[in-house]
């Protein structure tokens, strides 16, 4: 684009920013949103991200590296069982080479599930990692799987043996879902990443979480920590998810918390041990986190 044909457009597009609400409502499902830029805003500029200083320290909820290699070793008398084709005709097989759950993600989730045997599964969004748990749930012979998943893939219509909600999470009562979950139950949180109003990410981190009475193993996908998310996604997708920051103010001195896992962690810190647990069936690496919350009431 010249810079002709950019001050034109700047013309047309200044006036919508504050313009009447059935334009921006026409543009918006287009999938154009035209907002302001400025110090207000919460999408950062391309310059605030190449610019961008030394940000917080995002390590502080991590115990000792020790005490997350013990964790990790324990899943890898599991992770031998976990040997999935690259690819496959099979719509409910899980299969490596998807493009939403794999590498040290997928293996991890089944080894966790085989590893805690939980009685419940509960997935805040699903898919191939609902394949996933009903293949551990399956080697475990325990345990049910249910999914709030409001826009579900045709495979997870027509699988067997598991639960399907499809309501959004944020139309669900949090509080009688909570009591559904008991001792040793699993949590699985794939959500839109997205913190703003109306998001069901509010309603799992203000909400859900705190109401969760009994102790529960914790699951959060596309989490980076401890590091930012990265910049690339920012620059090139224009993704700017805050979950994984909410999640960690909802960790840190969070008495009732405790990290057990995380694939960013681990190929920060351990990479080689990492792949070491793939045992070459498919590269490491992945945006899993894993935490225990233990039991508590309600304030």
């Amino acid at each position: 684009m010249n810079q002709q044909e950019l001050k034109a457009l700047i013309n047309i597009l200044q006036p919508i920013i504050y313009g009447d609400v059935e334009t921006r409502s026409q543009l918006q499902e287009a999938g154009i949103n035209v907002t302001r830029s400025d110090f207000y805003s919460e999408i950062p500029t391309v310059n605030e991200i190449y610019n961008a200083k030394k940000g917080p320290d995002l390590s502080r909820i991590f115990p000792p590296n020790q005490e997350m290699l013990n964790f990790l070793e324990r899943l890898e008398s599991f992770a031998i069982e976990f040997d999935p084709p690259r690819v496959t005709e099979n719509e409910t097989e899980y299969f490596w080479e998807n493009s939403q759950f794999s590498y040290s993600d997928a293996l991890a989730y089944y080894c966790m599930i085989r590893l805690l045997k939980p009685n419940n599964i509960l997935e805040i969004g699903g898919g191939y990692s609902t394949l996933i748990a009903k293949m551990a749930v399956e080697k475990n012979q325990l345990g049910t799987i249910k999914v709030i998943e409001p826009y579900p893939r045709n495979f997870l219509r027509n699988l067997e043996g598991i639960e399907l909600v499809m309501t959004p999470f944020q139309e669900i009562d949090s509080e009688s879902l909570a009591k559904t979950l008991v001792d040793g139950d699993l949590v699985f949180i794939d959500s839109t990443h997205s913190v703003k109003f109306g998001s069901e990410v509010l309603n799992i981190y203000l909400d859900f979480l705190h109401l969760i009475q009994h102790s529960c193993y914790i699951h959060v996908h596309d989490v980076y920590l401890p590091n930012p998310l990265p910049v690339e996604y920012m620059i090139e997708h224009q993704i700017f998810w805050g979950e994984q920051y909410l999640l960690y103010s909802y960790l840190l001195n969070n008495p009732r918390t405790r990290v057990l896992y995380g694939s960013g962690y681990h190929a920060k810190h351990n990479p080689q041990i990492l792949e070491k647990l793939m045992g070459g069936k498919f590269g490491s690496g992945g945006a899993s986190f894993w935490f225990e919350q233990s039991a508590g009431a309600p304030k």
